[in-house]
């Protein structure tokens, strides 16, 4: 009859090991009791775990979003900075062709400055003969003009005594 009533239900066998350790004497009852209390304990144990395991699975899940929202953040930051990285390069690539475009302009510049000053001092050198030139026929006309002069007064001084002769004699 006990084996009966243990094979219906949990509540219906533990009070029929009951019944059954009390007609038999009360060393079966203190394992009951002793397995009722380890099954409580455990019951206990169980419910603390699956607690701490609520808890940790709470605390995972935030952790989790805490670490999603922070790739999030930092993908989000690489890709400014790469953003910014790219447009830096592209800066600096521009800077260089412009320098490089300045320094051929200067380059020029220099030509051009060398061609120019060339010239000028060809320009100079020429007035410079010229003016040589010019100075030494000054000097040449000055001696000739002198020259002249003095055969002008020459002369003239001949022909006034020439004149004052003829007067005297006439």
């Amino acid at each position: 009859l006990g084996e009966q009533e243990n094979c219906t239900s949990d509540g219906e066998t533990i009070d029929s090991q009951q019944s059954t350790t009390e007609e038999e004497g009360g060393g079966i009852d203190l394992d009951i009791g002793a397995l009722q209390d380890q099954v409580s304990t455990l019951t206990q144990a169980l419910s603390t775990v699956m607690e701490e395991k609520s808890k940790m699975e709470m605390s995972f899940q935030q952790d989790k979003k805490n670490l999603l929202t922070q790739q999030e953040t930092l993908n989000s930051t690489l890709s400014t900075l790469r953003e910014d990285l790219s447009n830096l390069q592209q800066e600096i690539e521009d800077l260089r062709e412009k320098l490089t475009l300045e320094k051929r302009g200067r380059k020029e510049e220099e030509d051009n400055h060398g061609e120019m000053i060339q010239e000028l001092q060809k320009i100079v050198n020429s007035e410079r003969n010229e003016n040589e030139d010019l100075t030494n026929q000054l000097q040449i006309l000055t001696v000739e003009f002198t020259n002249l002069r003095q055969q002008v007064a020459e002369n003239r001084t001949q022909e006034y005594e020439d004149k004052l002769q003829l007067l005297t004699n006439d």
